[in-house]
This record gives C-alpha cells, sequence and structure tokens, in this order.
C-alpha cells in the first residue's frame, strides 16, 4: 500500500460453534486472494452458508478513502449479477432437474455499520466495484458472505489515504496567513 499505510486482515463467522476462523492468502494462480477458513473441511475462499456466513475483515492503522475492490472466483462461476438456473442429479427422483442457482452475493460493512450489498454497486456485471463516490472513510471495512451460493477471494482493495484533521488546520492557518500577507503588501 502507498503513503505507509498498514493493512492486516482478519476473519469472523455466524456459526457460534467455530471459535477460531482465519483469513488466508491463497497464492493459486488466477483464482488468488484472500480467504477465510471456518473449519478443516471448509474452503479457503469467503463463503457462505445456510448456517454460517464467513466474513472477511480489512483493518488499517489509519483511517482511509475505500475507492476501490475487487473479488477472484471460489468456485469457478463467479458471477454477482443474476440469479441462474443450474441442472443437478436428484436422487430422490433418479432424474435430472433443473434448479435455481443464487448468484454470488456480498453485504460490506464500514466498521459495523452494513453501508451496501452487491446490488446496489454493480455497474458492468464484473468483478471489480468502484466505491469512490461513496465517501467510504474509516480504518476497518468487512466483506460478508451472506448466502450459501456465495463462494470469492478478496483480490485487490484500493483506497487513499486521509489527510489528518491538524494537518488540515496547518494548511488553513497557512493560507490565512498568506492572505493577510498579500493583503498588508498591497496597502
Amino acid at each position: 500500500m502507498q503513503g505507509g499505510i498498514t493493512l492486516s486482515f482478519t476473519a469472523d463467522d455466524t456459526w457460534s460453534i467455530t471459535k477460531n476462523p482465519y483469513a488466508h492468502h491463497d497464492t493459486s494462480g488466477s483464482y488468488g486472494g484472500i480467504g477465510v477458513i471456518t473449519a478443516r473441511s471448509d474452503s479457503d475462499a469467503v463463503d457462505g452458508s445456510n448456517y454460517n456466513d464467513e466474513t472477511l475483515i480489512a483493518t488499517f492503522d489509519q483511517d482511509v478513502r475505500m475507492t476501490a475492490f475487487s473479488f477472484t472466483d471460489g468456485d469457478h462461476d463467479l458471477d454477482f449479477t443474476q440469479d441462474s438456473v443450474t441442472r443437478k442429479w436428484s436422487w430422490f427422483c433418479w432424474c435430472v432437474q433443473e434448479v435455481p442457482k443464487d448468484g454470488d452475493d456480498f453485504d460490506f460493512f464500514l466498521g459495523d455499520s452494513k453501508i451496501f450489498d452487491e446490488e446496489d454497486i454493480l455497474d458492468d456485471g464484473g468483478s471489480l466495484f468502484d466505491v469512490a463516490g461513496k465517501d467510504l472513510v474509516g480504518d476497518v471495512f468487512s466483506w460478508v458472505a451472506d448466502d450459501r451460493s456465495d463462494s470469492w477471494y478478496l483480490r485487490s482493495v484500493n483506497v487513499e489515504t486521509v489527510p489528518e484533521p491538524g494537518s488540515l488546520t496547518l494548511l488553513g492557518l497557512g493560507l490565512v496567513g498568506l492572505g493577510f500577507a498579500r493583503r498588508k503588501t498591497k496597502a
């Protein structure tokens, strides 16, 4: 990250039995990124289920402005745009049935407040989400997989530094001082 910003990732989940979820950096080629592991049998992607929604938490050492983030695929069918139909073998009728398949979903949090989900910011149907116009300033951001069909990795996070209030005060005082100096030379 530029500007000397430090970023760390942690994880959480909604299943009370799991006590130690952790963030995991998957480096497997084009599907790599930051994911979450909550149990030995769990995939390393951020995924949800009927009883356990995983959360990936990014914590910065100072306030930053989030401008964009992107995902990569966790199950080879990354799609935030729509629900679809898939064909599956059913043991109940011994036949192939068409079953609705939800698209990948996420909820985005700034601190403890939910700000939006993927439907609020979709623009091109891709995996890059441009949030520069939303003025998201803080030091803790979270992405929650909120459905059993979700499976993705956080691929990138783009942020800008936020000037400290003290720096803005000094800048303002300097401009006022320049204004008075200019006025004095005109008189």
